[in-house]
């Protein structure tokens, strides 16, 4: 059974407001969830998002008004985007819809993970990151293991995103989450312009492919790519960046070249796939990795810091690539003291979902 405690839900206890707890699921899982007692809330309500309607329909009634949301998206592709949630509404999507195939049965798993972390545990961990990198004029992306280095300008073309789940009126967040995204300030372009980074990057780890168009033929080739890139768990790749494209890549088994191959017919079905429009931080310690394709993943924090390279845009290629690298550890270079220019001011927003697998309408 998947068991859902509003008082649990730290993200909503948070500086909570309203009064009534809403929990939204889909026909996939209508006998299988238990809604539990509240001693916050006065009002608990279940509703189902029937297969034929759009969650944005069902928050829209006046049930789900004045309250507190959480949406299971079990076997449901899509997400409301944000101007759909009211101002006295308060949305969570759970990380498991179809985008990456979340199984029914791992929906506990996910959800038990949002009871043990709380935002204000994941914003002080990010304090904690910019504390350590401000001031700095760049930052290194360094793998011992495989003796690379990549460097990173911090410059006004850097936007950091915030994903801590400090969730206000009429806001919304994907969960569990945990993260500190680096993008381009000009991310909402079609085309993203790429970030300043350059030198040599290990992927080493498990990948997770989102998919942002529905159908057989998406999932079919979105389960493609991960089956084809969790070979990099056990034979990593090294690529050459220079402005923030992927010029080369080679295996660091030579014998094992079947995955620069892949990355080839890859960059061949879309050119945008060469450009890293993503550098991610995840900094959830309550997260363990699920040996599958899932969101759930992105923010994993192997008990520091870990970080995550992404590739694709849903305006372009249909699939976003993240592959999280354990053994990536951050470096930055906090400048000389005493120089009279003064280092970039670091931009910080605040958002609820990682940019790049935001679902909202382009």
């Amino acid at each position: 059974m998947i068991d859902v405690y509003p008082d649990k839900l730290t993200y909503f206890t948070h500086n909570r407001v309203n009064d009534k707890f809403c929990l939204i699921i889909t026909e996939a899982i209508i006998n299988k969830v238990v809604l539990h007692e509240s001693k916050l809330y006065k009002e608990r309500i279940m509703l189902v998002c029937h297969e034929n309607e759009n969650i944005y329909e069902v928050i829209g009634r006046v049930e789900c008004q004045d309250s507190d949301i959480l949406f299971i998206p079990a076997q449901y592709f899509g997400f409301p985007s944000p101007d759909t949630v009211k101002s006295t509404q308060r949305f969570i999507t759970l990380a498991c819809s179809t985008s990456t195939g979340t199984g029914l049965e791992d929906i506990p798993t996910v959800l038990e993970t949002c009871y043990n972390h709380t935002p204000e545990q994941l914003q002080h961990k990010a304090n904690i990151l910019f504390d350590k990198i401000e001031g700095a004029y760049s930052l290194d992306f360094i793998n011992e293991e495989f003796k690379t280095k990549a460097t990173l300008e911090i410059n006004e073309k850097c936007l950091w995103h915030e994903i801590c789940g400090m969730i206000k009126q009429g806001g919304d967040t994907i969960a569990p989450i945990g993260e500190v995204a680096i993008t381009h300030c000009d991310f909402d372009n079609l085309i993203t312009p790429a970030l300043d980074i350059s030198g040599e990057i290990v992927l080493h780890g498990i990948p997770i492919v989102n998919s942002f168009f529905q159908g057989d033929q998406y999932f079919f080739k979105r389960d493609e790519i991960f089956q084809r890139l969790s070979s990099l768990e056990k034979s990593p790749v090294i690529a050459n960046v220079k402005n923030g494209k992927i010029i080369e890549m080679k295996a660091v088994n030579p014998k094992k070249t079947d995955l620069i191959n892949y990355f080839e017919t890859l960059f061949d079905m879309d050119k945008q796939f060469r450009t890293i429009i993503e550098l991610g931080i995840g900094i959830n310690d309550a997260i363990e990795i699920l040996p599958f394709n899932a969101a759930y993943n992105e923010s994993f924090s192997n008990g520091n810091y870990c970080i995550h390279y992404g590739i694709g845009k849903r305006e372009t290629t249909k699939y976003h690539i993240d592959v999280i690298c354990p053994g990536t550890k951050l470096k930055p270079d906090n400048g000389n003291a005493f120089s009279l220019n003064l280092p970039p001011k670091i931009q910080r927003k605040t958002k609820g979902s990682c940019p790049c697998t935001d679902e909202s309408p382009p």
